[in-house]
């Protein structure tokens, strides 16, 4: 399924722009997860890369999911962040893709350990807005078109 965010465009302001931002405002229920993991080392890093490379190959036709990334920040620490069409479609792939149960489980034995637990956490957040220039490779978006915001105000005028 495609998302099409041009139809969820909603102004704050006269000019289009989000409050404080250039970017359109939508309304939407696409939520952004970020999980961050700290590992022993980098070796750990790369096997924790191989599974999320599973993951992502058992995740392609996942309904709601709208696109992975992983993301480095150093040798031992990395992010999983996605995009999801709606909540309910999160609690189905974290449930039904056997994938990601067996690499949740596999990744706890990598994790760097502080006294108060492991060094993992992850969030939720509901996409507010976009920039007109939105563009993502792979990613199950429609083309973002800025001339939306144009057309917009001219309907509103």
């Amino acid at each position: 399924m495609v998302v099409d965010i041009k139809r969820a465009i909603v102004h704050e302001h006269e000019d289009g722009r989000a409050a404080g931002t250039s970017y359109s405002k939508v309304d939407t229920n696409i939520s952004c997860v970020l999980t961050r993991f700290r590992v022993t080392s980098f070796w750990a890093l790369l096997r924790c890369y191989q599974y999320s490379r599973r993951v992502r190959k058992a995740s392609q036709d996942v309904p709601g999911l709208i696109a992975t990334a992983f993301l480095i920040e150093n040798f031992h620490t990395w992010y999983s962040l996605s995009l999801w069409e709606s909540e309910a479609a999160i609690l189905n792939f974290n449930s039904n893709v056997h994938p990601h149960i067996r690499a949740a489980s596999s990744v706890f034995g990598y994790l760097a350990k502080t006294r108060k637990g492991p060094e993992l956490w992850s969030a939720q957040f509901d996409l507010a807005a976009v920039s007109n220039n939105l563009r993502w490779s792979g990613a199950k978006l429609s083309e973002w078109d800025p001339a939306c915001v144009t057309e917009y105000e001219s309907e509103s005028a």
